[in-house]
């Protein structure tokens, strides 16, 4: 009798444990198909955006380094090289404006 009673305890546990785990079970169905699923839209329209301003940045270095090489082929061919450095040190500060500002745009 005292092991038929222990028995009948069992069960009833097991069967409330179970209950419990599919009271979980559904919970957590319902997190990832509503909470999470928002949650991952506004994850993909933020990675959209920073795309976006990486490739900006991008752009701002190439349009950069584009002037920069347009004002090397400026340079003409009889000039010193003090003469040379001072046509060019704006465009080289240009240039390098232009990598600091990605190289921060990339450590966020």
């Amino acid at each position: 009798m005292n092991s038929s009673n222990f028995n009948e305890w069992l069960n009833l546990i097991f069967r409330w444990i179970h209950v419990l785990a599919g009271v979980m079970w559904i919970g957590h169905l319902w997190f990832f198909n509503f909470v999470n699923g928002q949650v991952a839209k506004t994850y993909d329209d933020l990675v959209k955006a920073s795309q976006d301003v990486a490739k900006d940045e991008m752009d701002a270095v190439k349009t950069a380094e584009n002037k920069f090489d347009a004002a090397v082929r400026a340079v003409p061919d009889d000039a010193t090289l003090t003469q040379a450095a001072a046509s060019l040190r704006d465009d080289a500060a240009n240039v390098q404006a232009a990598v600091s500002d990605l190289q921060t745009a990339t450590k966020c």
